[in-house]
């Protein structure tokens, strides 16, 4: 494993994302449950994974509850890292969004608390108020934004009057733009967190136009018949990159996304399998050949037409300012 500096801690700069854990979405319930959530722990652990990142809303708290239930309030080897909602960003609210995440997570501090999304009517003032707080408390260690454009990042950290340290955004060969908008802010004190690093599973390697993702991944756009023309480009490349090195497609895309400097990945996993695969990318080292050859097709890639969904909208509305 490989690790950077977050703030005072070296953390891996392969992570475990949480959003599976506790959400029906990702198969909660049918595919995997709380019964193998301790494994994932233990893999992660075991794979020298120490950064696991989970939010308030991913299975609306069950993340953090499942992850309090199976990790002692005293291990020090895992740094937890947790969202608020954009409906909790006042000085107030975020406060309290603080303590209920740390009351399901069971411990008294968090490493890393984020905003998990831009708030256009709630002032960053408001917000960097009550994470200074959090802060002056000992309950938050360090503070971050995530879906934040560079601009907007740097109003934060002016707001905080300190370091907001990352910056979580969504991240892929198939949405390569966002490292470069980024990329004047990154330096040893700014971390770009990557999540959704194998675009949701369209880079896992697992799926074509008869093998589809189960839940309601199959209804996303990028998964559409239409589409997977256009992904397919990507994986020919990909695949070519995999067999050189003896490697899994998804491990490409990790490694890929964490050849970038100050940049971690924090891929879900629902089995142990999963996480030490995702582990391992860390083990291979792309040439500028292979690397220019992904930035290629990466930068080549068009999504097909689809109708926009309100998510997406909304996103787009609140960070207009975005460069990619």
């Amino acid at each position: 494993m490989r690790y950077i500096k977050l703030g005072s801690r070296d953390v891996s700069v392969i992570g475990l994302g949480a959003w599976q854990i506790g959400t029906r979405y990702w198969g909660w319930g049918t595919e995997f449950g709380p019964d193998n959530v301790s494994a994932l722990l233990d893999a992660a652990r075991d794979a020298g994974i120490n950064l696991i990142d989970t939010a308030e809303i991913y299975g609306q708290g069950e993340s953090e509850l499942q992850l309090g239930a199976n990790l002692p309030s005293n291990d020090d080897h895992f740094l937890i890292a947790s969202k608020a909602s954009p409906w909790h960003l006042g000085a107030s609210s975020v406060q309290r969004a603080a303590a209920r995440s740390l009351q399901r997570l069971q411990r008294p501090s968090m490493h890393l608390y984020q905003v998990h999304f831009p708030n256009v009517v709630m002032p960053l003032s408001r917000t960097m108020s009550g994470m200074r707080n959090l802060q002056r408390e000992y309950l938050v260690e360090q503070v971050g934004v995530s879906n934040f454009s560079r601009a907007r990042w740097a109003r934060a950290e002016r707001a905080l009057g300190a370091l907001v340290i990352t910056n979580q955004v969504d991240y892929s060969l198939l949405k390569p733009r966002v490292f470069p908008a980024l990329e004047p802010m990154l330096d040893d004190g700014h971390v770009m967190i990557a999540y959704s690093p194998m675009a949701m599973g369209l880079l896992s390697g697992k799926y074509n136009t008869e093998q589809h993702p189960t839940g309601a991944r199959v209804k996303l756009p990028g998964f559409s018949a239409r589409n997977y023309v256009n992904v397919r480009r990507v994986l020919e490349v990909m695949e070519g990159i995999a067999k050189a090195h003896t490697a899994l497609v998804s491990q490409i895309a990790l490694a890929w996304v964490i050849a970038h400097p100050n940049v971690i990945a924090i891929p879900g996993a629902k089995s142990p399998e999963q996480v030490r695969q995702n582990a391992e990318a860390t083990d291979i080292q792309l040439s500028e050949s292979e690397m220019a050859a992904l930035d290629e097709v990466s930068e080549s890639y068009k999504p097909a037409v689809h109708i926009p969904r309100p998510f997406e909208v909304a996103k787009w509305v609140v960070n207009r300012d975005y460069r990619w």
